[in-house]
């Protein structure tokens, strides 16, 4: 297993990719694959790089690791104010781009990329893990 803590800070989010992208290469997945997983990560990370500590400065803690089916597992931990991607609205994608409200695509491209995506509330903050089979 993977792992690493850092600041939730813009500044930080290529070194908390970095830590299951690293993983994920040495599996030789597609680079479909490695495009979809970078791209949930990121979208999920600078979610709580805005959105987790609005008055605070925290943390953000990403493990990973896989297992002998090849199932990637992401766990992702922040102790910034709850909330569940998975229950999230679906936007209205038949709307036009002008005319839609702004967010909700990333959590929605997140689900739709990911193999699997559970989210737990902590006493202490929020968990979410992300699957995908590489």
């Amino acid at each position: 297993m993977t792992s690493t803590r850092l600041p939730a800070k813009r500044e930080y989010l290529e070194a908390l990719q970095a830590c299951v992208m690293d993983t994920v290469r040495q599996k030789a997945t597609s680079p479909k694959g490695l495009f979809r997983i970078e791209l949930a990560l990121e979208e999920i990370l600078s979610n709580i790089v805005k959105y987790a500590y609005p008055e605070c400065e925290g943390e953000i803690e990403i493990e990973c690791c896989v297992d002998q089916k090849g199932m990637l597992t992401i766990l992702i931990r922040d102790w910034g104010a709850p909330f569940n991607p998975t229950q999230c609205e679906t936007p209205d994608l038949c709307m036009e781009a002008c005319e839609r409200p702004l967010g909700g695509l990333g959590v929605y491209l997140t689900r739709q990329l990911a193999g699997g995506l559970t989210y737990e509330r902590l006493p202490d903050g929020n968990r979410l893990t992300i699957c995908f089979q590489l």
